[in-house]
């Protein structure tokens, strides 16, 4: 389920945010959240396998900012995002709390809610192309010169796609294992996803973002996206790739294969 949300500033200013806001906007879900759910989700997540997932993304930002004098952003007096997770009553507590709550907090600043609306989610049963609502990230912990290092994934990789599908399904499991819903884990592993870019440099799209005291490597773009139903659902509404939870890997439709009146590979 995906939410789009506007806020609006309480006194009327522009909304004032740092360069690398993503922290900002995970607090502000949090902080909207009923303490009990916040509390699990931040502290347990979901367990699948020692792997603990949050199951859920946020775009970035949807206006455009200016860079003032002191380089901060400075946004209009209303800033939109989306927030999605395929956990109903995590997004629904959030969007209930957002009604009942007179004002939140957005890096000291009081704004308050201007408009909610429930996202329909599209109907895909071919290859798409989608656009980042907030950068893809995919990593592993490679051992480079005696050191473990992380190592970010570029788009045109191999292993970036083939991380992609690996994390999915583990996120797949996760939410059907919270479901208490029985599995063939061997039916889901043969699944298929992949996520070719499209229209993409990475010159363009290359996005470097500080989240707390890490340096993360993510990108942004027209891809590619085909694959089982089920895949590209779960990516749709918890992300792609690593991070969701941090503010990356939310997609949203460009154009499907339909929209292109023709049943040949999609263009950006």
């Amino acid at each position: 389920m995906r939410l789009k949300v506007t806020f609006e500033s309480v006194s009327g200013d522009d909304i004032l945010l740092p360069i690398h806001y993503n922290q900002v906007l995970q607090a502000l879900f949090y902080n909207s959240l009923s303490e009990g759910i916040a509390k699990q989700l931040h502290t347990q997540g979901f367990l699948f396998e020692k792997r603990r997932f949050k199951l859920f993304v946020y775009s970035r930002i949807q206006e455009k900012a200016k860079h003032d004098e002191r380089g901060l952003l400075r946004f209009g007096h209303t800033i939109t995002l989306y927030f999605s997770s395929p956990v109903l009553d995590l997004i629904q507590d959030f969007g209930t709390n957002l009604f009942t709550k007179s004002e939140a907090l957005v890096w000291h600043q009081k704004v308050r809610l201007s408009s909610l609306e429930v996202v329909a989610s599209p109907e895909i049963t071919n290859a798409v192309l989608v656009r980042m609502l907030s950068p893809c990230t995919i990593y592993s912990t490679k051992v480079i010169e005696g050191k473990r290092q992380v190592y970010y994934y570029r788009p045109y990789e191999e292993q970036f796609s083939t991380l992609v599908r690996a994390n999915a399904i583990k996120k797949y499991k996760a939410f059907l294992s919270m479901r208490g819903k029985y599995f063939d884990p061997v039916h889901i592993d043969n699944m298929k996803l992949s996520m070719i870019p499209a229209n993409f440099s990475v010159k363009r799209n290359e996005k470097i973002v500080y989240f707390k005291d890490t340096v993360i490597r993510a990108y942004t773009g027209v891809f590619q996206l085909s694959g089982d139903p089920e895949l590209l659902w779960i990516t749709y509404d918890a992300g792609l790739g690593d991070k969701n939870s941090q503010g990356f890997g939310m997609w949203d439709v460009f154009k499907t294969q339909e929209q292109t009146g023709k049943g040949g590979a999609l263009s950006a």
